[in-house]
């Protein structure tokens, strides 16, 4: 995705977006609204979708992670 962007000349454009920070907010607003609703489900099936919102966090963390760094292996211009 970094060589695409790189390639059609729309990283400052991608990263005007804010689409990163974007996600990350969403899932940090749904693991506070499932750890809000504590008096209306099982503690056990709140933990296991606090344990999985956690995990798709992390992951996409390490998304932004791999893309950064990669947008810094396509940024050198002669």
């Amino acid at each position: 995705m970094a060589y695409i962007l790189k390639l059609l000349d729309q990283t400052k454009d991608f990263a005007a977006l804010h689409w990163f920070d974007s996600v990350m907010n969403k899932y940090r607003q749904q693991e506070k609204e499932v750890q809000e609703k504590k008096d209306n489900q099982d503690l056990k099936t709140l933990q296991l979708t606090v344990k999985k919102l956690k995990g798709f966090r992390e992951e996409f963390e390490l998304l932004h992670y791999s893309m950064t760094s990669a947008q810094i292996f396509f940024q050198y211009e002669d």
